[in-house]
């Protein structure tokens, strides 16, 4: 029987280092980068923004009250619905009053407040808006006042909320 003896050799490193970059440059190449904008809380204040040209404007902010609770209603089997509900939204010294479940025109349901911001000026798609809902007030009293904003093309569209109001 032959003995066969196998002379040391040395690990060649080269073509390890060339695959790890082949592999870096191909996440590199398949990675999607995630902006920190909105994730990274950088205490700016909410009250006023900044146009393209450099001029501070503004912010226009709606805080939203329930005014009325109305009465929690069992719709359908595992469904609740809101009735007789009121909200109050506060815009500077202004009030507007809207019923989520009463709203006569989808296109237009609070039209006080989209003749307030016509007549005041403030119509300007640059101008930030700040929408402020307190305690009690849900979701679909929220996405009214969202409609509105955007249909009336509102471009910058902040929520904000306060623990505990």
């Amino acid at each position: 029987m032959r003995r066969i003896s196998y002379a040391p050799t040395k690990a060649g490193f080269t073509p390890m280092i060339d695959l790890s970059f082949i592999i870096l440059a191909g996440f590199l190449g398949v990675m999607k980068f995630a902006t920190l904008e909105g994730v990274v809380d950088a205490g700016l204040p909410k009250d006023r923004g900044v146009t393209r040209c450099g001029e501070e404007v503004e912010a226009i902010q709606f805080l939203l009250f329930v005014a009325d609770p109305g009465e929690l209603r069992n719709a359908f089997p595992g469904d609740r619905e809101y009735v007789g509900r009121r909200i109050r939204i506060e815009c500077g010294q202004n009030r507007f009053y809207y019923a989520p479940d009463a709203v006569a025109d989808r296109k237009d349901p609070i039209p006080a407040l989209r003749t307030y911001l016509e007549e005041s000026g403030q119509m300007h798609p640059k101008i930030p808006i700040s929408i402020d809902p307190r305690k009690g007030v849900i979701h679909h009293d929220v996405m009214i006042l969202l409609d509105v904003v955007h249909q009336m093309k509102y471009e910058k569209i902040s929520f904000m909320g306060a623990r505990g109001d």
